[in-house]
């Protein structure tokens, strides 16, 4: 007898051992894949499931890791993951999190998009991709291509990609040219990536002409509607590709700008064909021999056109030969000229940029920017004396103490009629005047 329920007792483990699993699972997940072209969206469910955790891990025929992911399941119990864009193969999905995982086998097997027009059926290029949380992604929408580090969300992410057909109602910049179609890029979370990702953007090489021409890819900042440069900027001329780093999602474009030629220094003052008998012109001269400010390759000076914030503040460093263990980049100067004399600048609190943490280096810079600059870098005092210009109601709260001290150091004088016209833009003769007081003043 006791033979008998020994060899009963074998045979059953000897049946489970053969059996598969799924001859006696519950199948409690309920995996649906569907499949639209190269999109692939994971869905399923169990009432049970009420407000826990699923996870969903794609791998691929050679049991590779393509994606991971995970959400709290509804008030119902069901899930929902995707979609997610894959190549065409064949794949597994396995969902777990609540109890031993299951897994669903699926292939994507989409049809290329036809090459011209007509009525082929081939299958329009996706606008949106989901990128999985924690993990890296490299993908193309509408003709964008984003390179995501791993890390760079905690969260899955919904991209979709527009471009925008009607662009006349966006900001003009005097100095930049938008080349090609403007993408809107969107998310469906307003917080910012934890790691800077890359956007490539394509450009038509055969407009920009690289020895007068700079490329690079901007976002459009909405809250002071200004295009601003991308970190990291990388131009491709070969492939006419374009790419930089950011941590958000707005606007892009490639933009192209005339490439600022920065004269050659040089001591010899006698070629410039334009300041004599001008009323700057012994500080012209002097500022000059110096080394720190030139003409252009045409013997003038231009003494009378103005000066952007970058121009002045590269003078200004260069002139009082300033340096700094570190520098600060801002968000709108790096790939820019002046880069480096800004960053010194920034490190010594002679500027200080916008709330937005940007420079706007090719902004023309006003003369009271002028004065506040100068009086950082002489460091003077602060001076609270009533400024006696007829205009100076008309000053920036922020720059009435370094006004008044550039005043009664004689940095800024004013014009003949009582005024100091504070916001109206510097031009190269002033510049030149007040860094070369400033110098005396150091």
């Amino acid at each position: 007898m006791k033979s008998k329920w020994l060899g009963l007792l074998l045979t059953i483990v000897l049946m489970l051992t053969i059996l598969p699993v799924h001859a006696f699972a519950s199948d409690i997940y309920h995996i649906t894949v569907s499949t639209n072209a190269n999109q692939v969206t994971v869905t399923g469910g169990n009432p049970s499931f009420a407000g826990q955790t699923v996870t969903v891990r794609i791998v691929d025929s050679f049991s590779r890791n393509i994606l991971a992911d995970e959400m709290k399941a509804q008030s119902n119990g069901n899930y929902a993951f995707g979609p997610y864009i894959l190549e065409n193969g064949s794949y597994t999905a396995f969902i777990g999190g609540i109890s031993t995982p299951e897994s669903k086998a699926f292939t994507v097997n989409s049809v290329t998009p036809p090459s011209s027009g007509g009525d082929g059926g081939g299958v329009a290029p996706s606008n949106s991709y989901t990128i999985a949380a924690s993990n890296s992604a490299e993908f193309t929408l509408n003709g964008v291509k984003f390179l995501v580090p791993a890390g760079a969300t905690e969260k899955s992410i919904s991209v979709t990609v527009d471009k925008i057909a009607d662009i006349s109602g966006l900001p003009k910049d005097a100095i930049l040219q938008i080349l090609g179609d403007v993408f809107e890029v969107k998310k469906n979370s307003e917080m910012d990536f934890l790691k800077p990702i890359t956007i490539v953007l394509p450009f038509d090489k055969s407009k920009v002409d690289f020895d007068k021409n700079t490329v690079a890819v901007y976002w459009l900042d909405e809250k002071t509607n200004k295009w601003v440069q991308l970190n990291d900027t990388k131009v491709d001329r070969g492939t006419g590709n374009v790419s930089g780093n950011t941590t958000h999602f707005t606007k892009f474009a490639v933009m192209v700008s005339e490439r600022i030629q920065v004269p050659t220094p040089s001591t010899n003052d006698s070629g410039l064909i334009d300041i004599k008998s001008h009323w700057a012109e012994a500080n012209i001269r002097a500022l000059v021999k110096l080394g720190a400010i030139s003409g252009y390759p045409d013997q003038t000076f231009k003494p009378d056109n103005n000066i952007t914030r970058a121009e002045f503040v590269s003078i200004l460093v260069k002139a009082l030969e300033l340096t700094a263990p570190d520098s600060k980049v801002f968000v709108d100067t790096n790939g820019h000229w002046a880069k480096d004399s800004i960053g010194t600048a920034a490190a010594l609190e002679i500027v200080t940029g916008y709330k937005d943490n940007t420079f706007r280096p090719n902004d023309l810079i006003t003369r009271e920017q002028m004065a506040a600059m100068a009086v950082r870098a002489a460091k003077l005092n602060s001076s609270t004396n009533a400024i006696v210009f007829k205009d100076s109601s008309s000053i920036s709260n922020w720059a009435v103490e370094a006004l008044s001290a550039a005043a009664d150091k004689g940095l800024i004088s004013g014009y003949t009629d009582g005024t100091v016209k504070p916001k109206a833009n510097t031009i190269r003769a002033e510049a030149a005047t007040v860094i070369l007081r400033t110098i005396g003043l150091k």
